[in-house]
């Protein structure tokens, strides 16, 4: 089982698992979603891309409250909003966040 959540094989990017739950560097856990567009009041989910997003990563009190995103991660597998890490440095911690 590969730890990272971006394989490359040629043009191949390994896609995030939708609902997966992965860990930072930092220790943060994050929720990935592609599916999720809007939140608990029923405001859309912009992407700053435009409809060319990958996935949304949620922290786990925005996706069990239907928050904003915290990042979005390009087709490309690279993270849209700058930090010290990157997508490479996700590790999957196996668990899936149910959806509500």
């Amino acid at each position: 089982m590969s730890i990272a959540p971006k394989e490359v094989r040629g043009n191949e990017v390994k896609e995030l698992r939708e609902c997966g739950i992965y860990e930072t560097p930092t220790g943060k856990k994050l929720i990935a979603s592609r599916f999720r567009r809007s939140t608990s009041d029923g405001r859309r989910i912009i992407s700053a891309i435009g409809s060319n997003i990958s996935y949304f990563l949620f922290s786990q009190y925005q996706w069990a409250f239907h928050g904003e995103p915290e990042f979005e991660v390009a087709p490309t597998g690279e993270l849209v909003s700058p930090t010290n890490w990157n997508v490479e440095e996700l590790v999957d911690t196996g668990y899936t966040a149910g959806a509500h």
